[in-house]
């Protein structure tokens, strides 16, 4: 079974406008008694979940990453559905509220990461 893997931006003093850097921790972390530490150093709003998966440059997937097509004719936000009988599959919305599986955009049609809500696209 994988780690449950995670990441935030650091919320140090003086940063709080621009969050730059991540975190990453794991779900042990945070059981081996390091979760005050973690949660002064970050913005707990920022904080999401790995999603196993990796794009087609290798980089990690995330829960709230922004993932696009190659020519970004269509970009996507990365959620975890929560209910129902998808309840715990990763998916992507499109920006014209069409879903479909992260698997499909990533391994179908080629998605790769191209930012997260917090920061938006790169380009």
């Amino acid at each position: 079974m994988r780690p449950l893997k995670f990441r935030a931006r650091i919320n140090e003093k003086g940063r709080a406008e621009h969050l730059a850097e991540w975190q990453h921790f794991t779900l042990d972390d945070l059981l081996d008694g390091h979760a005050r530490e973690l949660d002064e150093r970050i913005d707990r709003k920022t904080i999401g979940q790995f999603t196993g998966l990796h794009d087609k440059n290798g980089k990690e997937v995330y829960a709230d990453d922004n993932i696009g097509s190659p020519d970004r004719a269509f970009v996507a936000r990365v959620f975890q559905v929560e209910g129902g009988k998808d309840h715990g599959q990763w998916c992507c919305q499109h920006k014209d509220g069409d879903i479909q599986t992260l698997y499909d955009a990533l391994y179908g049609d080629g998605f790769e990461v191209i930012g997260d809500i917090f920061e938006g696209e790169k380009k």
